[in-house]
């Protein structure tokens, strides 16, 4: 497995411009990527998610637009949805309040589900600019996915797909950060665990574990209104 890259530094004594820099240094990198290295990257991260979460194909499954060269999940998004899942894409512009954040149905008809009646997603797959050991993601600074986690208990199953060149030993969480339960990158998969990262050495153990948390959210009673 390849070595953390770390451009942290031990406790910044300002932590939103090391963030900032971080940030910037991380897009930068990724920015760089030849296009022909980026589908490769994109290719085994795709090949991933179809192996290793299967228990999707029956969720419904909150996802974004790569708008800053992220991983594109579309093809993911097209196979979960051949599978029977329900896919839903946010449509909130980073210019807006969290709680304005919003979500539209994706590949299915369109006027289908009248507004503000689109299910609950079961799962989000979320981009990153960087990723830390513990499952922290590193986002692009606009202040919703987290805070929108935090607003929906039981939260959905989170899986955050991104590039291995992001990988950092730490991004200083604030205390609105979560981590995710899953970190996926082209280098494998790896399950967020209380002792940080774990390599799932086989799709059957991402498959049963991812199983195991939509199984839990399942039976907990869940708020009867639009995912906002």
């Amino acid at each position: 497995m390849a070595q953390p890259t770390s451009l942290a530094t031990d406790g910044p004594t300002d932590a939103a411009a090391w963030r900032h820099e971080t940030r910037a240094r991380l897009l930068a990198a990724r920015d760089s990527l030849p296009l022909h290295a980026r589908r490769k990257k994109d290719d085994r991260i795709t090949a991933s998610l179809l192996a290793c979460f299967e228990p999707l194909a029956l969720s419904v499954v909150g996802a974004y637009t790569p708008l800053h060269g992220e991983f594109d999940p579309l093809r993911a998004l097209e196979v979960w949805h051949a599978w029977g899942a329900r896919i839903l894409l946010s449509c909130g512009s980073p210019s807006r309040a969290p709680a304005q954040t919003r979500w539209r149905q994706r590949i299915e008809p369109v006027g289908e589900v009248p507004p503000g009646k689109l299910p609950i997603p079961d799962a989000l797959l979320v981009p990153a600019t960087g990723f830390d050991e513990q499952g922290y993601r590193l986002g692009y600074d606009y202040g919703c996915s987290d805070p929108m986690l935090a607003r929906h208990d039981p939260r959905p199953l989170t899986i955050c797909a991104t590039y291995e060149l992001g990988r950092l030993e730490a991004i200083h969480p604030r205390p609105e950060d979560m981590p995710m339960h899953f970190i996926v990158t082209e280098q494998g998969v790896y399950e967020v665990t209380e002792r940080g990262l774990r390599t799932i050495p086989h799709p059957i153990d991402a498959a049963a574990a991812a199983a195991r948390i939509l199984t839990a959210r399942a039976k907990r009673p869940v708020p009867a209104r639009a995912f906002v």
